[in-house]
């Protein structure tokens, strides 16, 4: 009896939790205020949002990390396809009051090179694993909504679902980004697009813009 009272009080505890944890979807009504405004995109991750490569070895003295030039970052392209949806928005560095799209990074299950936007290749042993991309985040919307503050998360996705990654279509083993031709880098840029687009769509569509 002690334990089945101990689970009750847990499973309260934990529904009452959720309770501040709000999916529902943006209102019709809301979607018109917020394209009267201008929506904030701000990155809260860890890492920041700019397209990177790395390469990870066996050991530490093998791992390498490097931005990838001139490539635009998720809270960039955030913005972009925000406004082809009609909304006003711009990128920040910061967390405030105002109508704010906060992005972070993720990664799959035991994954964390596959965390945030990405080109990466994994070697092991002499063995070398394809080279992926990746553009994994996750997304939340806060605003005002008649006086009320409103704070609307993606619901809590499991398995792959919500995680975008894939093999670039180059399979020879690199160690820098510039060691791919230009017809190399063009590939991989566009499979990079397909999954920042897929990842985007994702996450704006949960929010329900």
């Amino acid at each position: 009896m002690k334990v089945v009272k101990i689970l009750s009080s847990l499973i309260v505890l934990i529904l009452c939790s959720c309770g501040a944890y709000d999916t529902s979807a943006l209102k019709p009504a809301e979607a018109k205020q917020l394209k009267a405004t201008t929506i904030e995109v701000v990155n809260v991750g860890s890492s920041n949002s700019s397209a990177g490569f790395s390469v990870i070895g066996t050991t530490a003295f093998n791992n390498k990390f490097e931005n990838i030039a001139g490539y635009p970052s998720y809270a960039e392209h955030l913005v972009e396809r925000l406004r082809s949806k009609g909304y006003t928005a711009k990128v920040v560095d910061k967390k405030s009051n105002n109508p704010q799209l906060r992005f972070s990074d993720i990664y799959p299950y035991q994954a964390p090179s596959l965390a945030g936007l990405g080109v990466h290749q994994r070697k092991l042993l002499g063995m070398k694993g394809p080279l992926m991309v990746h553009s994994n985040f996750r997304g939340s919307l806060h605003f005002d909504s008649n006086g009320i503050e409103r704070s609307i998360s993606q619901p809590i996705n499991f398995g792959d679902k919500g995680y975008f990654n894939s093999s670039s279509g180059v399979t020879r083993n690199i160690s820098s980004w510039t060691e791919l031709s230009a017809s190399e880098k063009s590939q991989v840029q566009a499979r990079l697009n397909q999954e920042m687009r897929r990842s985007s769509d994702f996450i704006l569509g949960q929010l329900g813009f």
